[in-house]
């Protein structure tokens, strides 16, 4: 994969992340309703703040900052790789 290649993949996934940004919140429901069944009620609030939060600052990472360090790593992975997010808030996956 050339580095405009890399580039693309970059800024296109920080443009889908922020106009998804609104699905971080179902994403995120239904994640803790199946990550913790009874204490969900209390986890869903801050989980979906912090998850909203991190996507947006990895999109604007994605689309503004990425796409000038690209050229000198191969590791594309998102911020939201730390916290163990999807790539995309409609991917739902479970720990």
């Amino acid at each position: 994969m050339s580095t405009a290649e890399k580039i693309q993949t970059v800024e296109a996934r920080g443009w889908k992340n922020m106009l998804a940004l609104p699905a971080e919140v179902t994403s995120t429901f239904q994640r803790e309703t199946k990550l913790h069944r009874r204490l969900w009620p209390v986890t869903f609030i801050p989980r979906a703040v912090t998850n909203a939060s991190f996507r947006m600052a990895s999109a604007a990472s994605d689309i503004l900052i990425h796409p000038m360090v690209v050229p000198f790593t191969n590791n594309l992975a998102p911020w939201t790789d730390s916290l163990g997010l999807p790539e995309y808030p409609w991917q739902v996956e479970y720990a």
